[in-house]
């Protein structure tokens, strides 16, 4: 019997491999998607593995982001001056409002630098403070946030520290652009030639002239009188007329008064050098101040009732300040040479040399008040330059003249004084030296020439710069004396000046001398100093660069590498 094939154990052999194969493919399809799912979701970290938080971002603090604002608006005033800068056309009064436009920036820059240092300084010693001493040791997360933030708020004040620098080094170089303007400007208004003052053409144009421009000028001052009677009213009336009446009372009644009560409360206490320096700065400042007082309340006055138009007031002004400068000037002659009074005297001059002195100075102070008014009145109806440069040269040839005659008459009492004595002659002082002599023809060369060739502006600027040095010198000689009488009265224990410093000072009495020679040295540098800056203001030099020319002079400057000072002699 043959043997049937066992087909259905094939059959069944066969499943199990076809099983397999389906398991593998079904396997094979739903990996991808498991891991798709696996890539999606989101691995949640194990609570022992848990990551560091990040530090939030630091925000400016409010001290922060004041400091900034304030450094943005005076960056935006610096600009805004050096935008303005920029023209050209600047004159001089322009230029000054822009140096005072400068200033408040520029203290606000230095206080601001003087604050912010030392708060860097502090956070650099911080930041040190912070950092890892050893790298081998980890560092904690408290200690790292610490120090992040320590050395955020340092940028931050590094930035401003360097913000406030970089402003200031601008502020400094506008300071210096202005300064430089205003001495070119100076240069080229006072050195500029005119015309000479003996030109014949220009003597035609302002003689043709005239009668033009005066008949002019008198319409415009008898159409503002009568423009008076409908603007003025009671309360304005009485206002002005009150206004008048005092600037007058205190100009010339009251400041005889004080100054006879000064002078007899200087004869009333014994003759000495602390007295006589005393009364003589009291009779300067008070007969000096009250006139200019006087007229700058009237003007005041004017200018508040607005009674004047503003060309006619440019007239007014010098018309009420001329006498006022005379009677100051007057004052501060009798305050230092006294005449009649030679206990009084601080200067060694005889009492002939000190009525010639006063003449001279009334003379001089009233030639440039009438040339002020006239040059006023010119250009109060727009008369050319011409009648400028005639008013001033005619002003600078009389003060030429003037102090001439001064040095003549000096010259002359001197010789006669040499030739009355009998026998060997004495010097009796109070003769005008030699280098007075040199510098007083010096000056009447300067402005005789000046006005002949042409350079009317320089004589004119010279002429003022005579009488301003003048005031100078005498102001400067009268607070001397007083500084050295004071000094010579501390240095003494018996006066009450000593007592004094003694009592309510608490200074040793056996340092009273070494005391009084310090303050009175220390007083009179600072007098003379501020005499030189008074005197050198008007030639466009600021008063910065003169400290800085003495802070060289006394702390060092350097030359080829080698320091030079006073200090290190």
């Amino acid at each position: 019997m043959r043997a049937i094939p066992d087909k259905g154990r094939r059959r069944g052999n066969g499943r199990p491999t076809l099983s397999l194969v389906f398991a593998v493919l079904v396997a094979v399809a739903f990996l991808p998607a498991e891991l798709r799912a696996q890539t999606a979701a989101p691995s949640t970290p194990r609570p022992s593995a848990a990551a560091p938080e990040q530090p939030a971002p630091q925000v400016p603090d409010a001290d922060m982001q004041r400091q900034q604002a304030q450094l943005d608006g005076v960056k935006r005033e610096l600009d805004q001056i050096e935008q303005a800068l920029a023209d050209a056309k600047l004159d001089d009064a322009a230029l000054m409002k822009l140096r005072d436009r400068l200033e408040p920036p520029a203290q606000q820059l230095a206080s601001f630098i003087a604050n912010v240092g030392p708060k860097v300084d502090d956070l650099n010693q911080r930041v040190a403070l912070l950092a890892p001493k050893n790298p081998d040791i980890p560092e904690t997360q408290d200690s790292a946030r610490l120090r992040e933030q320590v050395t955020t708020s340092r940028d931050a004040a590094v930035g401003l520290l360097a913000g406030a620098n970089s402003l200031q080094v601008q502020a400094g170089q506008l300071a210096t652009r202005i300064a430089d303007r205003r001495r070119a400007a100076f240069a080229e208004r006072t050195f500029q030639q005119s015309p000479s003052i003996i030109s014949p053409s220009l003597w035609e144009t302002v003689l043709s002239t005239a009668p033009f421009f005066g008949g002019l000028l008198t319409r415009t001052v008898l159409a503002w009188l009568r423009s008076l009677q409908s603007e003025m009213d009671t309360q304005k009336t009485f206002e002005l007329v009150l206004a008048a009446l005092l600037a007058l009372f205190v100009a010339w009644p009251g400041r005889r008064f004080i100054s006879r009560l000064i002078r007899k409360a200087e004869a009333r206490r014994p003759a000495s050098a602390l007295s006589a320096a005393l009364g003589a700065a009291l009779l300067a400042i008070e007969g000096a101040a009250l006139p200019l007082l006087a007229g700058t309340l009237f003007l005041n006055t004017l200018e508040e009732l607005n009674i004047a138009p503003p060309r006619l007031f440019t007239l007014i002004e010098p018309l009420v300040m001329a006498p006022a400068w005379v009677l100051a000037a007057r004052s501060i002659v009798h305050a230092l040479v006294a005449p009649g009074v030679p206990r009084l005297r601080l200067v060694s001059a005889t009492d002939d040399g000190a009525k010639t002195l006063l003449r001279f100075v009334t003379a001089a102070v009233a030639t440039v008040g009438i040339a002020t008014i006239f040059e006023a009145a010119a250009q109060s109806v727009g008369a050319p330059i011409s009648y400028s440069v005639v008013i001033k040269g005619v002003a600078s040839l009389a003060l030429s003249s003037l102090l001439v005659a001064t040095l003549r008459r000096a010259a002359q009492a001197d010789a006669a004084a040499e030739a009355a004595c009998l026998g060997p002659y004495v010097d009796p002082g109070g003769k005008l030296g030699g280098f007075g002599r040199i510098l007083g023809w010096a000056a009447a060369a300067t402005l005789t020439l000046a006005a002949l060739l042409g350079y009317v502006a320089f004589a004119w600027f010279m002429a003022h710069q005579m009488l301003w040095a003048g005031a100078l010198f005498a102001m400067t000689t009268i607070a001397l004396a007083l500084i050295n009488a004071v000094a010579a009265q501390m240095q003494r224990r018996d006066t009450a000046i000593a007592r004094f410093a003694h009592l309510q000072m608490g200074l040793p009495e056996r340092a009273l001398e070494q005391a009084g020679a310090l303050i009175g040295g220390g007083l009179k540098a600072a007098t003379l100093a501020l005499a030189v800056i008074l005197l050198l203001a008007p030639w466009g030099v600021e008063s910065g660069n003169i400290f800085e020319a003495l802070q060289g002079v006394i702390f060092g400057f350097s030359v080829a590498g080698v320091t030079i000072s006073i200090s290190s002699l």
